[in-house]
């Protein structure tokens, strides 16, 4: 209990709190629909308890209990969509099983679920974020110099949650005595540390060793040439433990499967949106002169070049005087019509051809320009590895990040996806896309934390 009766946030503990919450209305709902087995039978009681439970496990894979999906908006969409991926689910088993008159009740179960959710959902989210009652944990975030800029955008993306700091160390072992103290002093202040993937040495054992020693929670920005150790297996030379490092491959069944989803979601994409796409074809010609689709060379497996497709969202030679350039914030060459689609992402949905036609993936490291990969190849080395596998519509790094990411993060969450690849987790992954249609920052062009040094790649 902090002064004034103020305590300190637990987000850990909260998000405990909200996944038990969800389960016992998950229970309660489930004991509802079995008291009606009499009137649904056994079959419709299975399809509407298969509905309630895949919609707490979206609510999983939508990360709705993460500790950090501290914005209401966010939890919004996440209950939303989790209880709309699960009712569509259920809707289909029905109709597979031909129960079509159990339509209703999904429907009716969806609009019950999901309203208690949001209820008890916000209803927490409020009482953790009054600050009459709890207080933020405070965060000590520890860099080199030369990091200026990230460690920046990590403050202050993270008000919401913490009460954060940060100072800058010299990172390799030479920082001063006198240094250390203040830094020691403010972290035993702090309730939690966070050390950046450019303080490396004896600064990071101290640092770590000194906030273990205090009890404070620890986060650590990791280094890409570390990515495939959280993937690694253990074994022994003798009685030494050795960890054995992937190579970045995908192996023959991962492929197999990898392809088959791709051709299934692809053909059933292209069925729905092709009406969609065809107004939007109209709505772009409409809106300024020039083509509706915009296609450009972009690199995939191998760095095989390929011709990528897209509706046009920029006017005419966009680049003609500039030359290969990001696109900015509030972009000028952007036209109305693009504005809108670059918001839903939807001036990607041509490149559902270039799936079928084998030259990406439904989800894999977003494909980058010979151009700017080149530049990045020479200031980052692993940045080549995520050419291994086919480049993707959906990627890890636009679920986490935005276009305005800073390359060295996206890399690592592109190699730590191919490190980590399983079929579940390109489903996961295609899930948490569409939640990230509905949250503004996730289509930010270049910012001024990118354009101020956009690599950072002094410690990779």
């Amino acid at each position: 209990m902090g002064q004034g009766g103020v305590q300190k946030r637990n987000l850990r503990a909260e998000k405990t709190k909200r996944f038990r919450i969800d389960c016992g209305i998950t229970a309660l709902a489930c004991a509802g629909i079995l008291a009606g087995a009499g009137r649904l039978g056994w079959l419709g009681c299975a399809l509407l308890l298969v509905q309630l439970l895949l919609a707490l496990l979206f609510m999983c894979w939508l990360e709705a209990y993460d500790h950090f999906t501290a914005q209401a908006q966010e939890l919004r969409i996440c209950i939303l969509l989790a209880n709309l991926y699960a009712w569509g689910c259920g809707c289909f088993l029905s109709l597979v099983c031909g129960r079509w008159r159990l339509l209703g009740w999904h429907t009716a179960l969806l609009l019950a679920l999901a309203g208690v959710m949001l209820a008890c959902g916000l209803l927490l989210y409020r009482r953790f974020h009054n600050r009459a009652v709890y207080r933020n944990p405070a965060l000590l975030v520890v860099a080199a110099k030369g990091n200026n800029a990230r460690l920046r955008r990590l403050k202050y993306g993270v008000l919401a949650d913490f009460d954060a700091w940060y100072t800058e160390i010299e990172g390799s072992g030479a920082t001063p005595p006198d240094q250390w103290a203040q830094l020691e002093e403010r972290l035993a202040a702090s309730d939690v540390l966070c050390v950046f993937d450019n303080v490396r040495g004896a600064d990071y054992d101290r640092l770590i060793h000194a906030a273990m020693t205090l009890r404070k929670e620890i986060y650590v920005v990791p280094r890409i040439i570390g990515v495939n150790v959280d993937h690694a297996g253990l074994t022994h030379f003798d009685d030494i433990p050795v960890l054995y490092l992937g190579d970045f491959q995908l192996g023959l069944w991962s492929r197999f499967w990898k392809r088959a989803l791709d051709l299934a979601v692809a053909v059933a994409a292209l069925a729905v949106a092709a009406l969609p796409m065809a107004a939007i074809a109209l709505w772009v010609k409409a809106d300024s002169p020039g083509p509706v689709l915009y296609t450009q060379e972009r690199y995939t497996k191998d760095k095989r070049v390929f011709r990528i497709m897209k509706f046009r969202t920029m006017v005419p030679d966009a680049e003609k005087l500039t030359g290969p350039v990001f696109a900015q914030k509030d972009d000028p060459r952007i036209t109305r019509s693009g504005r809108v689609l670059r918001r839903f992402r939807l001036d990607e949905l041509p490149q559902i051809f270039n799936i079928l036609r084998g030259d990406m993936s439904l989800v894999g490291p977003r494909p980058e320009r010979p151009f700017f990969a080149q530049q990045f190849e020479r200031e980052i080395p692993q940045y080549a590895y995520r050419f291994r596998v086919k480049a993707g519509l959906a990627a890890l790094s636009h679920v986490y990040g935005r276009y305005s990411t800073f390359i060295c993060d996206r890399t690592y969450y592109d190699l730590r996806y191919i490190a980590g690849y399983s079929f579940l987790w390109d489903i996961r992954i295609l899930l948490l896309t569409g939640k990230t249609l509905f949250l503004p920052n996730a289509a930010e062009g270049e910012d001024e934390y990118k354009r101020g040094g956009n690599t950072q790649t002094e410690s990779r």
